[in-house]
């Protein structure tokens, strides 16, 4: 455990109680503690020389039991204060979060006061109490889990509920014991219906999980059918509440989903299961499913009920090297973890100190069982106790302000609390580094598509996937904006799968190099010994008269079904069969031949399967993966590469984001520039033009001469940081025309045996673009500069600025800043934010995956396919349904345009690079990419 806090604990978080114990680690100490505590009484005088008595309660936060209970009669002195009282002589013996009740009365008659409910209470205290378990050293095992049963969907006004009469009136009933079990009704209407259930747009469906164990944790999986490849990206909001008519949700959380991609099934309906880890509340417990979609509707094939089994261990848990960390970027974690003790703390009437330690420490203790269910053995959680140390409610408008002496003690209680537990949990106050970043810079796997939301499911990356094969010793960190408590079921199992696969496990090449090196087999040839706990079975361990098995871990990395042919070295196989029996990516099958073995892979997945022979040692001989589909599959692989190619130049100019006031300068107000800030002096630095305009009626006019440039500036209103975490500036300008002098020193373009001319560069305005704001309390700038060409052509809208790494919980808005550098005027126009794009160097790595691809697919390598497909951005392109059929763009072509952001003469304003915090040097100038260089070879229905 980390060291104690040096900060003393300050009186007036207590006062006029002042505690004491022989450990200077308290209030953060070990269960059974032999440590006495005690109090005294502190700066009372208006009661010095009165018989007091002193009542004091320890209560278990977790259930509300009271664990302690003492009550002692004092005197205070002249001065207001008494001798120490010991009211403990040791911690409690189990861990957890515990509230000390202190209470100060005057001493009177105790039948009396019974009587009258009269304590004459003078003084109280409630501080919290945080105990903590010695730390173990164990591995973080999978939670096995048992189907209780289907959810049906029900009629809310059906439901009657069981304590509809007191128990206590059946005897008026003739031969009834209880009224619950004789008086019961179908919450479901009519039994025959067809078992799938479809969601109309706005529509909900309700189902009732039961009466299940309160605090519990509960799996619900949700399988949707999806039909069509191109339809737009769903969501399906789910509530949680103790009654059918939901007037009280104690639990929301909203689960986008859509069509996983296989291209070897595009034109079959897809069904996919995602997963949610869920707490039971106490009492009967509701689930509603709702299509919050305007235009489209939701499928439901299944609604199931999962159940945690501690009597069964599954064979294949062990301890492995390999790590999977996440991050998780928002301290709601807390609070997510924590949804069923929010009304039982707040029926208890516990301090708000007690209350937020309570829920620090059930959360902290839930992670390994989130852990668990995910896959991951490491987190890193981001902590804010600032924000959760909150200002008193309107019930407590008298009260002092929050325990801001708590903010000392989260961090250890975090470190002492997870120390007991399977998962190594580090907290991360904002603006540190995140967990073994510095050091392992290439352990971060950032997802293709971004940061996950915690409430949606996570997509696998052809990184991660790759990760198993080139870097098993680094493991992988996945980012999350949330803690994730919905998954989608394929993506957990390969998680699992990832983290249970040797280190040690040896890659084994294809029988076919080309064909099939989008799949890898890595084989381990001898199984993990057993741990105590799992003892070795007839049919799943070696004993001595049979051979060890041995175990292969199947990688498809690519978009697409592939079916991989095992061969061994003996035709006597005893066993060929998935280390998960449920494992829904993979399926064994037989092949007619003795010695082979046929294994179908799902889409960008994981699997594990244990081999045996009969009696003699089993060693793979030879492997060989191929596309499910054949020539059709190839034909629609071709297809996807094609639209991905003619879509790319789309990115050029992405959708806007619309937290920008008066981007295009129309709206007219009666003082200044309405939604912008500007220089005030000179008078005409900065102006409508009504004049000048690439869209609408008016632009901005800025002007400079040599005294002012450099100062003449345009700010906008605040903007909100986007969810995102990126944000790009695009717009169009202009700069007056100058008259350019010959350069006597520049060398001549064109050498004649008659003259040489001299050359004449056209002079240039410059321009920077500035993003600023507060990160944590310190001012940062990202800008970029470029130079305008004054040649008085407007330069059609083009990104000019791009800034990552920008989050909300570091940052509440930003400033869009352009400022004018050079003598001279320019004009602004048509100035837009953007919130989702690729950058310049992935929009340059994606036009290289489809260079690849296409010239893959003409040697009939598809591995370069299935890297273009799985690039996020690709996903991006296919998922935007209104621009399926669209002609490709010029800069998929080759041609400049406007909408591409790329105009070829000499007053070509460069391309921008990402902007950077507090720089302000001159863009690097675009390197020409392989595909740049090679796209006029191509024919031009598939250049890009």
């Amino acid at each position: 455990m980390n060291d104690p806090p040096n900060r003393p604990r300050p009186d007036l978080a207590t006062g006029p109680f002042e505690f004491h114990s022989t450990n200077p680690a308290w209030p953060l100490v070990d269960a059974n503690d032999e440590h006495q505590l005690s109090v005294k009484i502190r700066s009372l005088p208006q009661y010095a020389d009165r018989e007091l008595t002193l009542h004091y309660e320890l209560i278990r936060v977790e259930d509300g039991a009271v664990v302690g209970r003492e009550q002692t009669d004092l005197r205070l002195s002249p001065s207001g204060d008494s001798e120490e009282i010991a009211i403990a002589a040791s911690s409690p013996d189990q861990p957890g979060v515990y509230e000390i009740r202190c209470r100060l009365s005057e001493k009177s008659d105790r039948i009396w006061s019974r009587l009258t409910r009269s304590p004459n209470q003078l003084a109280s205290v409630q501080t919290p109490w945080m105990v903590f378990q010695d730390p173990t050293d164990q591995d973080v095992e999978s939670i096995t889990w048992r189907r209780i049963g289907p959810i049906e969907p029900m009629d809310p006004s059906d439901w009657q509920r069981p304590a509809w009469m007191p128990n206590g009136a059946t005897k008026l009933v003739p031969n009834v014991k209880r009224v619950s079990e004789s008086l019961t009704l179908s919450p479901r209407r009519n039994a025959s219906r067809d078992p799938s259930h479809e969601l109309a747009p706005g529509q909900s469906m309700v189902g009732f999980l039961g009466e299940r164990k309160p605090h519990q944790p509960y799996q619900l999986s949700i399988t949707l059918t999806e039909s069509t490849l191109d339809a737009a990206p769903k969501t399906a909001r789910i509530e949680f509440a103790s009654t059918p008519e939901f007037h009280s949700v104690t639990r929301t959380l909203t689960l986008p989903f859509g069509r996983p991609m296989d291209v070897s099934s595009d034109g079959l309906p897809a069904v996919v299961t995602h997963q949610l880890l869920h707490f039971a509340h106490d009492g009967h417990e509701f689930v509603r499913i709702t299509n919050p979609s305007g235009d489209q509707p939701i499928s439901i094939e299944s609604l199931v009920l999962d159940e945690p089994v501690s009597d069964e261990s599954d064979l294949d848990e062990h301890t492995t090297s390999r790590h999977v960390t996440l991050r998780v970027d928002s301290p709601d974690w807390m609070t997510d973890l924590n949804t069923d003790y929010m009304a039982q703390v707040a029926q208890g009437d516990y301090a708000e100190s007690t209350a937020l330690m309570f829920y620090l420490w059930k959360a902290t203790s839930r992670l390994s069982t989130h852990a668990a269910w995910c896959g991951y053995d490491e987190v890193s959680v981001a902590i804010d106790p600032r924000a959760w140390i909150a200002t008193p409610t309107s019930a407590q408008a008298n009260a002092a302000p929050g325990p801001l002496w708590l903010g000392d003690y989260i961090e250890a209680a975090i470190t002492a609390w997870s120390a007991s537990g399977s998962v190594r949990v580090t907290p991360r106050r904002p603006g540190r580094p995140n967990l073994d970043e510095a050091a392992h810079p290439g352990r971060l796997l950032h997802l293709e598509t971004g940061a996950i939301d915690g409430q949606a499911s996570m997509k696998t990356s052809l990184r991660f996937l790759d990760s198993c094969v080139q870097s098993p010793a680094q493991g992988v960190s996945i980012p999350a904006r949330e803690l994730p408590l919905a998954l989608e079921r394929s993506f957990r199992e390969t998680i699992h799968h990832y983290r249970q696969t040797p280190i040690d496990a040896t890659p084994v090449s294809s029988s076919a190099d080309v064909d099939s090196d989008y799949v890898h087999v890595l084989v381990t040839q001898t199984s993990p010994a057993p741990t105590p706990d799992q003892a070795p079975s007839s049919d799943q361990a070696p004993s001595a008269d049979q051979p060890s098995p041995i175990r292969l871990t199947v990688i498809n990395t690519a978009p697409w079904t592939s079916q991989v042919k095992l061969q061994f070295s003996t035709q006597q196989i005893a066993d060929c069969s998935l280390l998960r029996a449920d494992d829904t990516n993979a399926i064994v099958q037989a092949t007619g031949v003795a010695n082979t073995r046929l294994l179908t892979v799902a889409p960008t997945s994981i699997v594990r399967l244990q081999v045996r022979g009969e009696t003699d040692p089993i060693r793979l001989v030879a492997w060989q993966g191929n596309m499910v589909g054949g020539a059709e599959t190839l034909k629609r692989l071709k297809a996807h590469v094609g639209e991905v190619v003619g879509k790319i130049g789309t990115l050029a100019l992405p959708d806007d984001y619309i937290e920008l006031t008066n981007g295009g300068f129309e709206i007219e107000g009666q003082v200044g520039i309405v939604g912008w800030m500007h220089t005030q002096f000179p008078a005409d630095a900065v102006t409508l033009d009504s004049s000048e305009s690439i869209e609408g009626s008016h632009s901005i006019r800025m002007t400079a001469d040599t005294a002012s440039a450099g100062r003449i500036w345009l700010v906008s209103e605040p903007i909100p940081v986007p969810r995102s975490g990126r944000l790009a500036v695009s717009f169009a300008i202009r700069a007056n025309k100058k008259t350019a002098e010959a350069d006597p020193n520049a060398s001549p373009i064109l050498k004649t045996s008659a003259t040489t001319a001299p050359h004449k560069e056209i002079p240039r305005h410059r321009v920077r673009v500035s993003l600023e704001g507060n990160r944590l309390g310190k001012p940062v700038r990202i800008s970029t500069e470029f130079q305008v060409p004054c040649d008085g052509h407007w330069q059609p809208r083009h990104v000019v600025l791009e800034a990552e790494q920008i989050h909300r919980e570091e940052m509440e808005s930003v400033r869009l800043t352009i400022d004018s550098l050079s003598p001279g005027k320019i004009w602004i126009d048509d100035v837009h934010l953007h919130d989702r794009f690729p950058t310049g160097a992935e929009r340059t790595a994606l036009q290289d995956k489809a260079f690849l691809a296409i010239q893959g697919l003409q040697r009939g390598n598809l591995k370069p396919a299935a890297g273009l497909l799985n690039n996020g951005w690709s996903r991006y392109l296919m998922a935007r349904s209104h621009q399926r059929g669209t002609p490709p763009s010029d800069s998929a072509t080759g041609n400049s345009s406007p909408a591409a952001g790329v105009v070829h003469h000499s007053g070509t304003v460069p391309t921008p690079t990402a902007g950077h915090a507090d720089t302000m040097a001159e863009p690097h100038p675009k390197r020409e990419s392989v595909a740049d260089r090679l796209r006029d070879w191509l024919p031009k229905p598939i250049r890009f």
